[in-house]
């Protein structure tokens, strides 16, 4: 995990990255619309490092603590069907998740939208493996103490 280091990318700066895989890694980053940047970030062949993709999220502050909670009520209790919303709107909620996938246990962090009287997963979240979730909450704790006031 690499610690504050500050990037271009989208006027932000970097609280830390995780391996996700082989050739994705997870970045978390603080913006300077005050705002969490969750996102996956990919190895693309002869680049020296790892470039963003569309999969991430911006996650509020404001949402910090309970996205936190719980995450470590996941790690806690994995086996667990849980899941976690806050409305963000009437027309949109954030989610957070356990899921399995081919046999492997995936946490997703997931931005849902309302369409015919039905949330609806939109393409905008982070899924990783549950075995993350320990760096992952350090990362964004780390980034809790990054806000700007």
């Amino acid at each position: 995990v690499i610690m504050a280091e500050n990037t271009m990318f989208m006027n932000s700066t970097i609280v830390g990255k995780i391996q996700k895989n082989k050739l994705e890694e997870i970045r978390v980053s603080v913006l300077k619309n005050n705002m969490i940047d969750l996102r996956v970030c990919f190895f693309y062949p002869e680049a020296t490092e790892a470039q963003p993709t569309k999969k991430g999220i911006w996650l509020s502050f404001k949402h910090l603590p309970a996205v936190i909670a719980h995450l470590e009520s996941i790690a806690q209790a994995p086996d667990n069907e849980v899941s976690f919303t806050v409305d963000q709107t009437p027309k949109e909620e954030l989610r957070v998740y356990h899921c399995e996938f081919k046999t492997v246990k995936l946490t997703d962090i997931r931005s849902f939208y309302l369409q015919d009287n039905e949330f609806k997963p939109s393409a905008r979240g982070v899924s990783f493996n549950a075995t993350l979730i320990p760096q992952v909450i350090n990362l964004l704790k780390e980034a809790d103490k990054l806000k700007e006031i």
